[in-house]
């Protein structure tokens, strides 16, 4: 994970909504996570849909109901900044 971190800028964090009322935990911890960054809460449903033309998919293993996202990259510009919140997700997630 790490290695995929240190190369993916992130531009923008798509989060099911209903996580927001189901793990409320995460969704906070993500909230504050990625604060800096674009948001933006899409159905569950949705969300799936949009991994289907996604170019990488990563497990992380975690069990909390939605807690799946959605990292769309960009260019990298705030580089460090995307790596610090991500590897805080996957400390929580873990």
């Amino acid at each position: 994970m790490k290695a995929v971190l240190s190369e993916l800028y992130v531009q923008k964090v798509y989060i099911a909504s209903e996580m927001k009322e189901l793990s409320k935990p995460l969704y906070n911890a993500l909230r504050e996570m990625f604060q800096e960054l674009k948001t933006e809460e899409k159905p569950h449903e949705d969300l799936k849909k949009l991994s289907c033309v996604s170019r990488a998919v990563i497990r992380t293993g975690g069990y909390q109901p939605y807690a799946n996202i959605i990292l769309e990259s960009g260019v990298a510009f705030q580089q460090r900044k995307i790596v610090k919140a991500l590897s805080k997700f996957v400390k929580f997630l873990t």
